[in-house]
């Protein structure tokens, strides 16, 4: 599933090393780690920033009482 958000920040999304984290920042750390890729588009009105994210659906179950 993709995920868009739009920032209306005129600076570019730039990811930090880790040692440089901040509170503020580290919803990059996250996406990196739940996403299968990411990243940031810049635009007239600011940036776009987009994450694919694997989505697992759980199981069919034929017959509940089996579980």
């Amino acid at each position: 599933m993709r995920v868009e958000v739009d920032d209306r920040a005129p600076s570019p999304i730039v990811r930090a090393a880790l040692q440089d984290w901040t509170p503020e920042g580290v919803h990059l750390l996250v996406i990196e780690r739940l996403s299968a890729q990411w990243d940031a588009v810049p635009g007239q009105d600011g940036t776009t920033m987009w994450a694919d994210v694997l989505v697992v659906l759980p199981r069919q179950v034929a017959n509940p009482r089996n579980i």
